[in-house]
């Protein structure tokens, strides 16, 4: 049962995200949904790194020790996620003044580079729920908030917001 909530999460993920990418693709145009992806990318690079295992870690330890000390494991592993992901976003934002000549795309990866400390914490809290066999409620707050980001990032670019706009208002539902 815990793995069908999961599976129903990715997959309400992979079909949400692909009319996502299809609609937002077509009403940002190409040059757009190019600066889009690129300044993205830079923090899911990051993010790789921000993870780094450790959601496996957690889960493989939780059910090895039990919960008591389980516990103490997950409570170390959210606190060197937190820090891990929090110096990824001084990294991140530091190779960007330093490497990104345009000054829009500068910014756009600057506010992207805060999804990492956002999205390395909600998938701990992602790690911890399969952990504890509660995977529904991760399927409970992905549909509200994957729809709500999506339908966000669409309306505003079909009402011809741009992306800086755009990406203020996606890390502030992450």
């Amino acid at each position: 049962l815990n793995s069908s909530y999961q599976g129903l999460a990715s997959l309400y993920y992979l079909i949400i995200r692909s009319v996502y990418v299809i609609l937002f693709a077509r009403a940002l145009g190409v040059d757009q949904y190019g600066a889009y992806v690129y300044s993205q990318s830079w923090y899911l690079l990051a993010l790789t790194f921000g993870s780094w295992g450790m959601n496996e870690l957690a889960i493989a330890e939780h059910a090895r020790q039990g919960p008591a000390r389980g516990r103490a494991v997950l409570e170390a592993g959210y606190g060197l996620r937190l820090a891990l992901c929090a110096a990824l976003v001084v990294i991140l934002a530091v190779i960007a003044m330093l490497f990104e000549s345009d000054s829009e795309l500068r910014l756009l990866i600057l506010i992207y580079s805060q999804a990492v400390l956002a999205r390395g914490a909600t998938n701990w809290y992602s790690a911890l729920l399969v952990a504890h066999e509660r995977s529904q409620l991760w399927l409970y707050l992905t549909i509200p908030f994957l729809t709500l980001e999506v339908a966000v990032a669409i309306a505003l670019a079909v009402s011809g917001a741009g992306l800086v706009a755009i990406a203020i208002a996606q890390c502030a539902v992450w």
